[in-house]
Protein backbone atom coordinates (compact mmCIF):
# COMPACT_ATOMS: atom_id res chain seq x y z
CA UNK A 1 0.00 0.00 0.00
CA UNK A 2 1.03 3.29 -0.72
CA UNK A 3 2.08 6.82 1.72
CA UNK A 4 0.93 9.68 0.93
CA UNK A 5 4.48 11.09 -0.19
CA UNK A 6 3.43 8.33 -3.09
CA UNK A 7 1.03 10.68 -4.41
CA UNK A 8 1.33 13.24 -6.71
CA UNK A 9 2.01 16.67 -4.89
CA UNK A 10 0.84 19.68 -6.30
CA UNK A 11 -2.05 18.56 -8.21
CA UNK A 12 -5.88 18.16 -7.49
CA UNK A 13 -6.67 14.32 -6.82
CA UNK A 14 -9.93 12.86 -7.06
CA UNK A 15 -10.99 11.42 -3.64
CA UNK A 16 -12.96 8.53 -2.83
CA UNK A 17 -15.77 10.53 -1.71
CA UNK A 18 -18.23 12.25 -3.39
CA UNK A 19 -21.13 14.62 -1.99
CA UNK A 20 -24.54 12.59 -1.54
CA UNK A 21 -26.70 15.42 -3.04
CA UNK A 22 -24.87 16.11 -6.23
CA UNK A 23 -22.34 13.02 -7.07
CA UNK A 24 -19.56 15.72 -7.41
CA UNK A 25 -16.17 14.08 -6.21
CA UNK A 26 -14.21 15.78 -3.65
CA UNK A 27 -10.47 16.47 -4.55
CA UNK A 28 -7.00 16.68 -2.65
CA UNK A 29 -4.09 18.34 -3.55
CA UNK A 30 -0.97 17.30 -1.52
CA UNK A 31 0.41 20.90 -0.84
CA UNK A 32 3.30 20.57 1.80
CA UNK A 33 5.00 16.47 2.60
CA UNK A 34 6.20 16.61 6.25
CA UNK A 35 7.18 13.21 5.96
CA UNK A 36 7.04 10.36 3.76
CA UNK A 37 3.88 9.07 6.31
CA UNK A 38 2.25 12.78 6.29
CA UNK A 39 1.14 16.06 4.52
CA UNK A 40 -0.61 18.82 4.70
CA UNK A 41 -3.48 19.16 1.87
CA UNK A 42 -5.94 21.47 0.50
CA UNK A 43 -9.29 19.74 -0.04
CA UNK A 44 -12.46 21.17 -2.10
CA UNK A 45 -15.84 19.86 -3.52
CA UNK A 46 -16.82 20.52 -6.97
CA UNK A 47 -20.16 20.73 -6.78
CA UNK A 48 -22.75 20.82 -9.09
CA UNK A 49 -24.90 23.55 -10.37
CA UNK A 50 -27.96 23.75 -7.75
CA UNK A 51 -26.15 21.50 -5.17
CA UNK A 52 -27.81 22.18 -1.48
CA UNK A 53 -23.99 21.88 0.01
CA UNK A 54 -22.66 24.40 -2.61
CA UNK A 55 -22.83 27.11 -0.24
CA UNK A 56 -22.02 24.66 2.71
CA UNK A 57 -18.53 23.99 1.57
CA UNK A 58 -17.18 27.73 -0.22
CA UNK A 59 -13.92 27.05 -1.50
CA UNK A 60 -11.25 24.59 0.02
CA UNK A 61 -10.53 24.02 3.29
CA UNK A 62 -6.77 23.05 4.84
CA UNK A 63 -5.84 19.70 6.81
CA UNK A 64 -3.83 17.28 7.88
CA UNK A 65 -3.11 13.85 6.09
CA UNK A 66 -1.27 10.45 6.07
CA UNK A 67 -1.42 7.12 7.59
CA UNK A 68 1.26 4.61 8.92
CA UNK A 69 1.07 0.58 7.99
CA UNK A 70 0.68 -1.71 10.20
CA UNK A 71 3.00 -5.24 9.75
CA UNK A 72 -0.53 -6.92 9.61
CA UNK A 73 -2.28 -7.98 6.69
CA UNK A 74 -6.16 -9.78 6.92
CA UNK A 75 -7.98 -11.40 4.40
CA UNK A 76 -11.95 -10.31 4.57
CA UNK A 77 -14.61 -10.90 1.68
CA UNK A 78 -12.36 -12.30 -0.56
CA UNK A 79 -9.67 -9.23 -0.36
CA UNK A 80 -6.09 -9.27 1.40
CA UNK A 81 -6.14 -5.79 3.02
CA UNK A 82 -3.14 -4.16 4.74
CA UNK A 83 -4.05 -2.83 7.72
CA UNK A 84 -3.20 1.00 9.32
CA UNK A 85 -1.22 1.29 12.21
CA UNK A 86 -2.73 5.41 12.42
CA UNK A 87 -4.42 7.65 10.33
CA UNK A 88 -4.81 11.78 10.37
CA UNK A 89 -7.83 13.09 8.75
CA UNK A 90 -7.30 12.68 5.07
CA UNK A 91 -6.63 9.29 4.65
CA UNK A 92 -5.82 6.55 1.90
CA UNK A 93 -8.27 3.40 1.50
CA UNK A 94 -6.86 0.05 1.90
CA UNK A 95 -8.73 -1.37 -0.83
CA UNK A 96 -8.50 1.13 -3.99
CA UNK A 97 -6.01 3.21 -2.48
CA UNK A 98 -8.04 6.82 -3.16
CA UNK A 99 -8.17 9.13 -0.92
CA UNK A 100 -10.49 9.36 1.32
CA UNK A 101 -11.70 13.18 2.52
CA UNK A 102 -15.02 11.94 4.28
CA UNK A 103 -15.53 9.38 6.77
CA UNK A 104 -14.30 5.98 5.65
CA UNK A 105 -16.01 2.62 6.77
CA UNK A 106 -13.27 1.63 9.72
CA UNK A 107 -13.14 -1.82 11.47
CA UNK A 108 -10.39 -2.58 14.23
CA UNK A 109 -9.48 -6.17 13.29
CA UNK A 110 -6.67 -7.50 15.89
CA UNK A 111 -3.25 -5.52 14.68
CA UNK A 112 -4.26 -2.46 13.43
CA UNK A 113 -6.99 -0.44 11.80
CA UNK A 114 -8.74 -1.25 8.42
CA UNK A 115 -10.13 1.78 6.53
CA UNK A 116 -12.48 1.49 3.56
CA UNK A 117 -14.28 3.70 0.99
CA UNK A 118 -18.07 3.24 1.22
CA UNK A 119 -17.64 2.19 -2.70
CA UNK A 120 -14.79 -0.68 -1.66
CA UNK A 121 -17.09 -1.93 1.49
CA UNK A 122 -20.11 -1.92 -1.36
CA UNK A 123 -17.94 -3.47 -4.01
CA UNK A 124 -16.56 -6.65 -2.00
CA UNK A 125 -19.39 -6.96 0.09
CA UNK A 126 -17.98 -5.63 3.27
CA UNK A 127 -21.29 -4.20 4.10
CA UNK A 128 -23.41 -7.81 3.18
CA UNK A 129 -20.30 -9.40 5.99
CA UNK A 130 -21.14 -6.81 8.73
CA UNK A 131 -25.01 -6.49 8.31
CA UNK A 132 -24.89 -2.84 7.18
CA UNK A 133 -27.82 -1.60 4.44
CA UNK A 134 -26.68 1.94 2.79
CA UNK A 135 -29.25 3.21 0.00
Amino acid sequence: MRRIGDYPQGEWLEAADACQDCGAHFEVNIEDLVEADAATVRVRAAHRDGCEWAEEEPGAGVTDAGWGLADVRIELGGQTYQLLDWYLDVMACCGCERLMVGVPLLIFPEGGILALCWSCAKQWGILDLAGIRVE
